[in-house]
This record gives structure tokens, sequence and C-alpha cells, in this order.
């Protein structure tokens, strides 16, 4: 033996450290009790240092392998050969993380566009959003509707102030030669685009310093006037009470940023509102506009103002004392749509952070199955490395260098599952979910915030994934290792517990997505309160253009019946301050016309419905909900008299609730009024199914014959809450993609688990076959370690998805399908017909494997 290793030394050795070498085998054969046979473990040692010496020659690495910084080329050369070794393990483990890491990624880009939206305005740190805090009904809220006059008051007041912009706006029928189409106009401040950093097409800023001027929206220069430059081009305006005004097009705006919270497509100068409507006094406290905007000079300036504003809260109650206003806030534009949730009549858009915390929620979720599925996979395939490690161990690799060793292995397979993750959510899951949800989202590979996203995951996601195998692995005794005394698998406490959650994460995935399905199509058949099919509403400008309309409408043999009204459910109501027994409450109006309930099919409780022939109606009566009878206590409305306006009016009738908004908002009191036909703003017609198409045709061709001067801008009554059930549509589908997800990653990490344990048992099943177990005994056998961890994961995660899914349903929706215990056991039931159909093909497998190519002896 002795020769053989002085051959071996001289064959493959280096000659500059041939000497030493030569030295630590002599003093390996000194230390030999020479009086017992010669020792296994020393003729190991031997074969162990001689094997070291022929792996680092070739790649010239130093021979004394604890020399810190000259392993990481052996590691980069190790993993890939470990990978191609074992492509299954490899698979799940980089695919699987891979498919989390993208999920984790588009959450990464939803919330960074959250965080960055309105950063494209260069004074966005200056700018601040006025707030009123009124007190209605006792409670606080906080409205972003503000006094004409408060803007040019404090601009005046306040030197720190560099700029104020006010918006209002009115609808209007805007003409430029044969285009005609209804669209809002905003009125603004002319130093809306000082303040603001919405970039020009054509034109200049100062555009609006000239009240002949328009500045619109790119959007509207197409829709209107093509590709060409509108710069100079007249379009006439036409307002509901019938003044027109002309208008020259002064600026175009380039298409907004998709990260702005807010955006107007048509500003004209507020100077000109007085001309619109008599009744926009800006020196009038009681007259309110729609947003008020403030840029300092010094943001941190913004302290002096808050300082100060109980004056101007005391000017505004003298004015008006229905609501009182406590306070003016300030909110800085800077987080002005990620709080816009909490503002009323908010002039920006955003989301509730619920919406960010679920979805972080479910991201984590997917990486913590991910990062199961490796620990798992990682503990039970070190059983194919055990000589790997007693070498290192033998040969002088101490315990840190093991670990160090494993984890720089994980983290290059992270990274890898890292860039594939990144790429599929790139050209994958980002556009999905965008698309999805419409949001706009744009995926920056340059942006230097997700390189640090990257690599925080990368740290974060190997650490979690590889600290617990590494530390566990590098513990292993050398003479343990040779004698075959470790413990793998499912015997490992710690991969119970991993396992075991894996199928607890899952079910709360699965069931999650369930209950989304289940809710959506829950929503799609609630009752709103009213038949809102075969429905045709088309929004006029008068109650003579009504009359003129209904006239010919009448004709059309698929109309069943015409009314209308000055509001319409599902596109506008009213609040109105109301008077009883000395106490003062806000509810929701509408005013309704002639034959409008019963065109709608509202369903009355007990009174009467609005009668025509009864001229007090007009004037005197009112119908209420059923939440306003609630709110009231009132056990017996009919009869109760309520002042609106100091104007006296009594009950006469009681609708079952319904709902003229969206199921995102609770249904309030409300009650309506009898109006006139002078003051119409739609005609409703319910029309003979399935002629809905046809119908809305044939009334176009007579609006065009009537008003040929008019849009026609009709719609149907069962689509004014498409934009509700378009997102409840995309929860659904998402839930049902992160269910799926939850199932792969599960199902995968199954799959290898099983896998690495049978075929680590492959002669024992042999040699139950042999000895005359049946299909039923290898079944049981196979299943035994993970069946009963299947079990208690369905029986902790049941209880955990239940509240789970309730907690998610408040959020997306306040009328939501009542939850009970089915998804969690259909989802239970999915998740076990699923494990069974991924362990059955290694059953199969261990049935129909000859004994004889596994017990074979070489």
């Amino acid at each position: 033996m002795k020769r053989f290793a002085d051959w071996l030394l001289k064959r493959f050795c280096r000659e500059e450290y041939y000497a030493d070498i030569r030295g630590d085998l002599e003093e390996l054969h000194e230390k030999q009790d020479h009086s017992k046979p010669y020792s296994e473990l020393i003729y190991l040692k031997e074969v162990l240092l001689l094997f070291r010496l022929s792996l680092i020659k070739p790649i010239h690495i130093f021979p004394y392998i604890n020399q810190n910084g000259m392993m990481l080329k052996s590691y980069l050369k190790v993993v890939p050969r470990n990978l191609a070794k074992n492509k299954l393990t490899s698979f799940i483990n980089i695919f699987g993380l891979a498919l989390a890491i993208g999920c984790s990624t588009v959450v990464y880009v939803y919330i960074n566009w959250e965080y960055s939206r309105d950063a494209f305005h260069v004074n966005r740190d200056n700018i601040f959003y006025v707030k009123s805090a009124i007190d209605r009904n006792g409670k606080t809220e906080i409205w972003g509707t503000t006094p004409a006059a408060l803007g040019p008051m404090l601009i005046q007041d306040f030197p720190q102030i560099e700029n104020m912009v006010r918006l209002d706006g009115r609808n209007g029928i805007v003409r430029y030669e044969d285009q005609v189409f209804q669209q809002y106009i905003h009125f603004t401040d002319p130093g809306y685009t000082g303040m603001f950093s919405f970039e020009l097409k054509w034109g200049t800023k100062d555009a609006l310093r000239d009240e002949s001027q328009l500045v619109i929206s790119e959007r509207i220069s197409r829709k209107y006037f093509g590709t060409k430059n509108p710069i100079g081009e007249e379009v006439i305006i036409t307002f509901p009470n019938k003044v027109v005004q002309s208008y020259q097009v002064g600026a175009v705006f380039k298409q907004f940023p998709k990260t702005t919270s807010f955006w107007h497509h048509i500003l004209a100068n507020n100077n000109r509102l007085k001309q619109v409507d008599p009744e926009a006094d800006y020196q009038d406290w009681e007259n309110m506009v729609a947003g008020t905007f403030l840029q300092l000079k010094d943001p941190n300036d913004i302290h002096i103002l808050e300082r100060n504003m109980g004056q101007y809260a005391a000017l505004q109650n003298e004015a008006s004392l229905d609501w009182p206003t406590q306070d003016y806030l300030f909110e800085p534009l800077r987080t002005l749509s990620l709080n816009s949730h909490k503002i009323h009549s908010s002039i920006a858009s955003g989301e509730k952070p619920a919406q960010r915390i679920s979805l972080i929620v479910i991201s984590f979720f997917l990486l913590f199955l991910a990062c199961s599925n490796y620990i798992n996979i990682a503990i039970v395939s070190a059983s194919k490395r055990l000589k790997e490690i007693g070498v290192r161990k033998v040969i002088g690799g101490n315990r840190k260098l093991i670990i160090q060793q494993f984890l720089i292995e994980n983290f290059i397979i992270t990274f890898f599952a890292m860039l594939l993750g990144v790429i599929m959510g790139y050209f994958i899951f980002v556009p999905g979910f965008d698309r999805a949800f419409s949001i706009g989202l744009e995926f920056n590979l340059l942006d230097p915030n997700f390189w640090i996203y990257f690599i925080s995951v990368l740290f974060l996601t190997g650490l979690a994934s590889g600290a617990y195998p590494a530390f566990y692995i590098s513990a292993y005794k050398s003479v343990d290792i040779f004698r075959g005394r470790q413990r793998f698998g499912t015997k490992n406490m710690f991969t119970k517990i991993f396992l075991t959650f894996q199928f607890v994460f899952s079910l709360i995935l699965i069931a999650t997505g369930i209950v989304f399905t289940q809710d959506a199509k829950y929503q799609m058949l609630k009752d709103w309160g009213y038949n809102q099919k075969q429905v045709l509403v088309i929004p006029v400008t008068d109650g003579s253009a009504y009359n003129t309309l209904k006239n010919d409408i009448i004709k059309e043999p698929n109309v069943l019946a015409v009314a209308g009204s000055k509001s319409h459910l599902g596109q506008s109501h009213t609040k109105s301050m109301v008077e009883m027994d000395n106490q003062k409450y806000e509810f929701r109006c509408l005013d309704v016309g002639e034959q409008y309930l019963e065109v709608m099919q509202l369903q009355l409780k007990s009174g009467r419905f609005f009668n025509v022939d009864r001229t007090t109606d007009y004037s005197e009566s009112v119908i209420i909900n059923e939440t306003l009878a609630n709110e009231m206590g009132w056990d017996k409305a009919l009869g109760k008299q309520m002042y609106v306006d100091s104007v006296r009016y009594t009950v006469i009738g009681i609708l079952k609730d319904f709902h003229y908004q969206s199921f995102w908002y609770d249904i309030e009191p409300t009650f309506l009024k009898f109006v006139k036909e002078e003051e119409y703003q739609y005609l409703t017609a319910r029309v003979n199914p399935g002629t809905t198409i046809e119908t809305n045709e044939n009334l176009k061709r007579t609006w065009k014959a009537l008003f040929p001067d008019l849009p026609f801008d009709s719609f149907f009554q069962d689509e004014v809450f498409t934009h509700y059930f378009s997102i409840l549509t995309s929860n659904s589908n998402l839930g049902r993609f992160v269910a799926a997800l939850a199932i792969t990653l599960s199902c995968m990490g199954l799959f290898g688990l099983v896998s690495l344990r049978v075929e680590s048992r492959m002669k024992d099943f042999s040699m139950r076959k042999v000895l005359g177990a049946n299909i039923k005994h290898l079944i049981k056998e196979v299943t035994r370690q993970f069946r009963w961890l299947l079990v208690i994961g369905i029986l902790i995660g049941g209880p955990l998805s239940y509240y789970f899914s309730k907690v998610l349903m408040e959020i997306i929706s306040n009328y939501h399908m009542p939850l009970g215990f089915e998804p969690i056991l259909m989802a239970s039931g999915l998740l076990l017909l699923m494990a069974a159909i991924t362990v059955s093909s290694i059953i199969y497998k261990v049935i129909n494997t000859n004994p004889v190519d596994n017990l074979r002896a070489e």
C-alpha cells in the first residue's frame, strides 16, 4: 500500500508540494498501530488523501483545502456537474424557485409603481393637496373639496406659497367640424402647467393665461384632429344651460405618464366658468371646487400653514353651518395616491393598502413553498453526497468550509433561478397581470431599485433555502458517514415541519383561488334590487329633448315603456342635508320622474309609487329605502316627515334596498324625490328581451334625425358596473393562477421528495416484493411517511384558509358571498387528489420494477 501511495504521489502531485505531502504520509504511517492488522481507516485516509491530489492538480488548486478563496473555482465546476447528475431535483429546485421569484417580481413591479406615482413632477416635494376635515353626523370625514375662495386667500396671506391651482369641472358638448362628443371640461388656474410637470407635445405652458385657449391631452387631440398639429384650431363647447363658448387649442399634453394618479383631458381658464355657471362665485365661501393644490417655496413651511388654518375654517362655517369644517389639512403630492382612499371625492386615484399587503403575503407563501422544496430535497439528496462530504472532512475540510461550499452552491443555483424568474416575470407574469387589471405597469431593467430588489431577493432566498441544509449536512461525522448511520428525508424533524407547512400554505392558496372564483360567480348573479336587464338609457340635455325623443321612441315596436329622471341608478346621485327632530343627517338622494320606478322595476315594500296626477308628490312626497328606515329606527315609516332645504316632505313609500353604486360600496340611507319633466337628464327605456342592440341602433338613427348637432351617448343598464365586474373577474383569475402555482410547487416538491426517498429504498422494496408483499402493502409503505403529514397540514390549514379567505373577501367587496366550509373542503380534496396523482407515478415504478435489477450484486 505504501509503494502504491508513493507511485500515486509521483504520478499526480505537483513537484513543489511533493515533499509536504510525502511527509504527511510518513506521519500517518508512524501513528499506525503495527501490532494490529492494517486499519481500514488508515487505508481510507491514504486513499482519500491521494484522491484529493488527483482532483486538485488539473484545476491547479493548492493541496491544502482550507486556504481562503481557493474553493470558489472548484464550486463553480462542481455545481454544474451536480445539476447535470441530478436532473430531476435540479429542475424542481430551479424551476420552482423561478416560478416563485417571477411572481414576487410582479409584486415588486406593482408596489414600485404605486410608490413611484407622480414622481415625474419636478415640484412633487413642494406640492400639497388641501383637504377639508368635516363633521358629518358626529363623525370626522376627510374631503377633497374645498371652498373656491380658500386658495386665493392663502396665497395672499402666506408668502411661503409660490403657486396655487384650483380645479373644477362641468359637462359639455365639444364640436370640431363634424366631430361632436360629450366631454368633461376642467376649469383651472393658469399656473396649472407650471406647477405640474406634464410634458407638452405642442404649444406653450402659458396657453391658459389666454382665456380663449384650451389645453388638451394627446388622446383628445387624436380623437378630434387625428395626427395633425391642432394648435390654433377652433372648437365650440356647448354647456347644459345652453351657454356656448368658443375656444382655440393653445397646447397639447403628451400622453400622460402611466404613473400619474390624476390627469385632465381638457383644461380651460377658470375665469370663464362664471359665464357657464352664474352660481359659480369664486368669492363665495359656500361655493366649492373639486380640488386645491399649493406649491410652497420650502416644503418645511407647511407647518406654518397648518398652525394657522383655523381662521379659514371659521370663515367657511360662517357661510355654511350645515356641515362644520373642523380644519384644513395638507396631503403631500408624494403620498396623495397612497392615501387617496381615505379622502372623499379625492382628485387622485389610488388603491387601498390591503391590496398591496395581500399581494406581498401571497408572494411570501409562494417563496416559502419553493424554498421548502429546496430544503427538503437538499436534505434527502444529501445521501448521494455522503462520500464527498466524508472525503472533504477526512482530508482536512472543517465544518465552516463545508457550510461555505453548500451556501455558495445554493447561491449559484438561486442565481440561475433568479435569472429565469426575472425572464418569466418580464415576458409573462408582469404583462399578464397588467392586462388583467389594466394598470400600465412598466418593468424597467435599468431601474437601480430593481437591482436592489434583485440582490436582496437573491441573498434572502439563497440564504433561506440553503442555510438549514448547509448546517444540517455539515454536521455529519466522517465515521458515521462511512458506517451508514445518517437519517434522511422525512425521518428528519425539520423536513417534516417544512413539508407540513408546505401543505398548509398550499391549502390556503388553493382555497383562496376557489373562494375568489365562487365569489365572482355569486356577485355576477347577485340581485341589484331592480331589473337591470333589457334597459336602454340615453342622456339628454333637458326636458325638451327628452319629450321630443320620447314621442318618437314610443313608436318603436320593441320599446315596452319609457321614463325620465334627473338622477340615474349607477350613474348619478347627490347627497342632501336632511333635518328630522332637530337633528341633521346626510342622505343619498335620487331625483326621479314619471314611471321611472316602474320601468326600473324597483321593489316596493310598503306604501306607493309617485303619481303624476298628484301634484303634491312633486313638492311634498318622498320615497325612502329600507336602510334609511332602519337607520332612523322607524317600524312604521309611512307618514313620517323630513325637511330637505327647509321644505317639508312626507314619506309615501318604502323601497326594498337597491344598489345605486357597485358592490364596493355599502347601501346607504337613500330617499327619492319626484321631479318634473324640465329637469330630466336621462331617458330610460325598457325593451323586449333580445332586442337591446337592435333597438339601440334604431334609436341612434332617430337621435341623429332629431338632434344632428348633439352626440348620441347611450348605454345598457346591465353594463353600468362593468368596471367593477372586470376587476372582480381579474381577481378571480389571479386567485386561480395563484392556486395553480401553489399546486404546482407543492406537487413538484412532493414528487422530488418521494422520488429520492423511494430511490434510496429500492432494495428494501425489492426485498419486500421477493418475500411476497402485495400492491396494497407497497402503496402503504411508500406513502406511510407522507400521508399523515398531509392530513396534519389539512387540519391546520383548513381553519387558516377560512380566516384568510374571509379577510380577503371583506377587503374586496362589502357584499361578498356567505363564506362556508365548502371551498375549504373542495381545496382539501383537490390537494389530496393532486398529491395522490403525484405519488402514483412513483408507486407505479416501485410496483413494476423487477426486484432482480435492484438485488443483483455486481
